[in-house]
């Protein structure tokens, strides 16, 4: 958030109430900057928020019930998975949209939850699966979301220009904050153009190459 709105509204107080300026002429005009203590503690939470963040699961359309606890036991034993998550919530208020509020699960580690996403994307491709129809993707840190709306922006924009020009391509944004062109072949399957090269924003290469 910007400062100057607030750095407005300080000179006009002071320009307004003359007193203040001698309440204490000592102080320093600027924040004082951060000490290597505090540089270092920020930087070992950013690390830990990180870590966490690799533990966590987000599961995409899995229909709302009573028991989501209970929901994802069953589908913890359908996937003869044996770890638990130690933490299962929905994000978001309630009642907001007809779709199912994003769910997140927590794993014990990263590993866990790495595990999990395997082994839901091996039993869902089996023809006979009882496993409930949903997403599930990695959790992102605060950084890695903002790019991912960012990367969608682009990606929808693409295809936009893309069916403008009449263009027989398909773009695709993936879980690893990578933009595919999927141009179609001769035999009507889309495949994976890499030699393409997405376009960039500041702080992350966007190519789609793995």
């Amino acid at each position: 958030m910007s400062k100057g709105p607030r750095l407005w509204n300080l000179e006009k107080c002071r320009s307004d109430n003359p007193n203040l300026n001698s309440l204490n002429p000592s102080a320093p005009s600027s924040s004082t900057p951060p000490s290597f203590a505090d540089l270092v503690k920020t930087s070992v939470q950013s690390v830990l928020n990180e870590e966490k963040v690799k533990s966590d699961v987000i599961i995409d359309g899995l229909a709302e019930t009573q028991d989501d606890v209970e929901n994802v036991q069953k589908i913890c034993e359908t996937l003869s998975f044996q770890i638990r998550p130690t933490g299962v919530h929905r994000m978001g208020k309630q009642g907001q949209g007809d779709k199912p509020r994003l769910l997140k699960l927590t794993f014990p580690s990263a590993f866990d939850a790495r595990t999990f996403q395997s082994k839901v994307i091996e039993t869902s491709k089996a023809d006979s699966t009882s496993l409930p129809k949903f997403k599930c993707r990695p959790g992102r840190t605060k950084e890695e979301q903002r790019m991912y709306a960012e990367l969608s922006q682009i990606t929808f924009n693409l295809n936009q220009e893309a069916r403008d020009a009449g263009d027989n391509s398909s773009f695709s944004l993936r879980e690893s904050l990578q933009i595919w062109n999927l141009p179609k072949n001769n035999k009507g399957k889309w495949m994976r153009d890499r030699q393409w090269k997405a376009p960039e924003i500041p702080g992350q290469d966007a190519s789609g190459n793995a």
